[in-house]
């Protein structure tokens, strides 16, 4: 039988399969280390955190905190946005007065933007006027808003973390990290 100079469709589909399986590994690769490299400007970030935390406490005595927010919102519960959304808010704010600006060297990439409506004054009825203001909160390189409680879980001072786009890390990390399986920890806890 005669040969033409072309390729055969078993050549090329061998081909074609080949490519996909190195693209496919290629792709694996790139997701796995921008996902760590999240994870480690999140770790900075949290350092970072910390660090405005204790200058806060040594011109203020304490550490921020909220009786309604932050004292009751605990990292071993289920993750919930709304709440860390709050508590991401108030240290945001906390950490960022007029005359204070604990944070004024973070990178605006690592502040999400919330609108809350606040009193302003009352009209001529003598009703509450409320204007729309934008406040900045913190979030992780993952978008989600940093966790910030002093419920005393984990420190005695507080917790601060980020769940780094995972809503709970698996049972052997968790083994690995707190030596009991099944805790919802989150994936970064510290303390300075």
């Amino acid at each position: 039988m005669k040969r033409d100079n072309g390729f055969t469709l078993l050549e090329l589909m061998t081909v074609m399969i080949i490519i996909a399986v190195l693209a496919a590994l290629v792709l694996k690769a790139a997701g796995y280390a921008q996902n760590k490299a999240a994870r480690s400007r999140a770790a900075s970030e949290i350092a970072a955190i910390s660090t405005a935390l204790e200058g806060y406490k040594a011109d203020n005595g304490e550490y921020p905190h909220d009786d309604e927010l932050t004292d009751k919102l605990r990292p071993d519960a289920a993750p919930d946005n709304a709440k860390y959304l709050e508590a991401s808010l108030f240290l945001s704010v906390t950490l960022n007065t007029a005359s204070t600006r604990y944070l004024s060297d973070f990178p605006s990439s690592s502040f999400g933007t919330t609108t809350k409506e606040v009193p302003d004054g009352f009209d001529d009825a003598g009703n509450e006027k409320k204007k729309k203001v934008d406040y900045l909160y913190l979030i992780d390189p993952f978008g989600n808003p940093y966790g910030y409680s002093t419920a005393g879980k984990f420190n005695p001072t507080y917790d601060l973390w980020s769940y780094s786009g995972n809503s709970k890390p698996t049972p052997d990390e968790v083994k690995t990290k707190y030596g009991y399986p099944d805790y919802p920890a989150p994936w970064w806890e510290t303390n300075f």
